[in-house]
């Protein structure tokens, strides 16, 4: 049993680092895209697939309460609780309905171009919001629906072991980063 929980913290370590060297800029990216709407007085709406959309519901209490320092809220919901218990193909009528332009939608993938996810995306496209998708293996479909504007971190080439553990790093990294644009805390 040492040996399998030393592989298992092995790889996310490992996978942490390629992380971190690998998708410094499209974070980055990401952060701002999601900073700029929020100073422009936008929303962003989060949304997760699976097991991951506690993740997502993570990020918008990170936004509407912040981490580590006292701020006013910004303004984020999270689409998974806003339908929970809801079970038909409407789901998406919710961001139809409390969207406007220039606001963000963020989702989180675990893989093979999820329904519900691209009915989000169908949705946010509808609306012209500006899309950050934390994609995974076989999302194919969903990255083609993206536009030039958008952006897709792709994070097919990881484990699904690890999976969670890198959309939680992604979470508090977007999460950190926001506040230091907007804040200009360290």
């Amino acid at each position: 049993m040492d040996r399998i929980l030393y592989r298992f913290f092995e790889q996310m370590i490992e996978s942490s680092m390629i992380l971190g060297d690998s998708f410094s800029d499209s974070i980055q990216g990401a952060t701002k895209i999601i900073a700029e709407a929020l100073l422009a007085g936008n929303t962003v709406f989060t949304v997760g697939q699976g097991n991951s959309s506690a993740l997502a519901q993570l990020l918008t209490q990170n936004l509407v309460l912040g981490t580590q320092i006292e701020r006013p809220g910004f303004p984020s919901l999270n689409l998974n609780q806003m339908v929970y218990g809801v079970i038909n193909d409407c789901n998406a009528n919710v961001l139809l309905t409390h969207s406007n332009s220039s606001d963000i939608l963020f989702l989180l993938s675990r893989g093979a171009s999820n329904t519900n996810l691209m009915k989000f995306i169908e949705a946010g496209v509808q609306r012209d919001l500006r899309i950050v998708l934390v994609a995974y293996r076989d999302d194919v479909i969903l990255i083609e629906h993206l536009r030039p504007y958008d952006l897709c971190l792709d994070l097919s080439g990881f484990e699904t072991s690890v999976l969670s553990q890198l959309h939680l790093q992604i979470i508090e990294s977007l999460s950190q980063l926001i506040d230091h644009i907007i804040l200009g805390e360290n």
